[in-house]
């Protein structure tokens, strides 16, 4: 049996579904709940029902669990049996966690973690400052009005701006000649390089997408970047990922950050990569 976890839209896992030629047992966790979790100690066995699905699964018959997004809880009604409830998720993930043929392991990480560990293996990084502390923001709140924003990247000038600095994380910025993403897994690297330097939308973040579109081709990295990034997901526990660099205007690779989950589907497309495939041919016997 595989085991898909995932949400309702997701590009990639209904590419995946397409190129499977077995079937599979398709979760949305944004569209259904866990109804139950059972144990049985004697036999070693666990199994879950959740809600859309007829049968309870058994962990055993699990052959491959890919897990792309979404949490499996309980609609929880009363507060009483919170912890109940909660410790049984817990108990449920962990075991689903032992899974030896899982991919996705982690569907979230640090990015300031991930950004000491990469400076430490010898990835260039952006000169990085986190400000500010809790006890000023709350302050803060209470004596004036605020706002919060999140457009991907945005630009902060010191030079001419007049608002105090919330909580942000700030990174110096870089002059680049092009952006590399990135999909790793299984000592597998699928990467694109993006020309979005010419654009004045997506200049300072590729993520701004323009209505024409920047240009987009395969692209290999030198090994010894490869070699770092699975240095990388080694020390992290990743086991899949998708990564975004800064190709500076000394040629130089800076490592921005990482997601577990990811999007690749439009990496798949854009490249004419065969990346469904590789994970099946890697993953399912």
């Amino acid at each position: 049996m595989i085991l898909l976890q995932t949400k309702s839209g997701d590009q990639a896992s209904n590419q995946f579904i397409r190129w499977l030629k077995t079937s599979c047992i398709r979760i949305n966790c944004d569209q259904t709940i866990l109804e139950k979790v059972t144990w049985d100690s004697k036999r070693d066995n666990v199994s879950f029902k959740v809600e859309d699905v007829t049968k309870p699964i058994s962990l055993k018959d699990i052959s491959f669990y890919f897990r792309r997004g979404g949490k499996l809880s309980f609609k929880i009604e009363n507060s009483v049996f919170d912890g109940e409830f909660k410790a049984q998720e817990e108990f449920l993930k962990h075991n689903l966690n032992k899974k030896t043929n899982l991919l996705g392991r982690h569907l979230s990480t640090n990015k300031l973690l991930n950004l000491l560990i990469a400076s430490k293996i010898g990835f260039i990084i952006p000169d990085t400052f986190l400000s500010i502390s809790p006890k000023f923001y709350i302050n803060y709140f209470k004596k004036k009005n605020y706002y919060y924003f999140s457009s991907g990247t945005v630009k902060y000038d010191y030079n001419n701006n007049n608002h105090e600095l919330i909580h942000s994380l700030i990174q110096k910025e870089i002059d680049k000649k092009f952006e590399v993403r990135t999909l790793a897994f299984k000592n597998k690297t699928f990467s694109m390089a993006i020309f979005s330097q010419q654009n004045t939308k997506t200049k300072l973040d590729y993520r701004n997408y323009p209505k024409i579109p920047n240009r987009y081709i395969p692209f290999k990295l030198p090994d010894n970047i490869e070699n770092k990034l699975f240095k990388f997901m080694y020390l992290t526990g990743l086991d899949f990922g998708s990564f975004d660099f800064i190709v500076n205007l000394n040629s130089d690779f800076v490592f921005l950050e990482v997601n577990p989950v990811g999007q690749f589907d439009w990496l798949n497309r854009r490249c004419n990569y065969y990346i469904y495939k590789a994970i099946i041919e890697s993953y399912i016997k």
